[in-house]
């Protein structure tokens, strides 16, 4: 399951997680079965490498100083894909800002490509990171999209969860990134 927190939402705002594997540093405990969303807001974002394709390298160090969307998608969630528009309108405003956007997929590149998607998406993506959703964030996410806002200091100050799949999905989405800026 994932989560959403800004209140403003027509969404429910709140939900219970299950947890896999915990990370003992961010929960402080070995083991929790179930706990409300609001534990994981304030916590520092878990040490994490990605490079794409091209080279370009994302880890905490380049997220130091930049408040950064980090999106968690796939090419069969159709949510994932109704807020591809919106959340690129959102890329475009706040390109030129310490505000960034980075999308993470367990797709690989060609199975975003054969699904059209490819050339859609204009914010930096970053391919066939299963290993990341599942073994580095080690939380059991139940629904996509998923989008954690981490600011400046890499601290959790928002979760995210789309769900629309109507052509409000990508106003709703960019409506909720400009929200958590406030």
């Amino acid at each position: 399951v994932s989560f959403l927190h800004c209140k403003e939402s027509n969404y429910i705002d709140q939900y219970i997680v299950m947890i896999e594997n915990p990370i003992k540093e961010i929960y402080g405990k070995d083991t929790v079965e179930s706990w409300n969303t609001e534990l994981l807001i304030g916590a520092k974002f878990p040490l994490f490498s990605l490079e794409s394709s091209s080279g370009f390298k994302l880890n905490n160090d380049s997220l130091k100083g930049k408040n950064t969307f980090l999106v968690l998608w796939f090419t069969g969630c159709l949510p994932c894909v109704a807020e591809i528009p919106g959340l690129n309108r959102f890329y475009e405003d706040c390109k030129e800002t310490n505000i960034t956007i980075y999308g993470v997929t367990y797709n690989t590149k060609s199975e975003v490509m054969n699904a059209g998607l490819f050339d859609k998406i204009h914010y930096p993506v970053f391919y066939d990171y299963k290993n990341f959703i599942d073994s580095t964030l080690q939380w059991n996410f139940g629904g996509y999209p998923t989008i954690f806002f981490i600011n400046e200091k890499q601290i959790i100050k928002k979760i995210l969860r789309g769900g629309r799949i109507d052509s409000s999905a990508s106003d709703s989405v960019y409506m909720q990134m400009k929200l958590c800026l406030k």
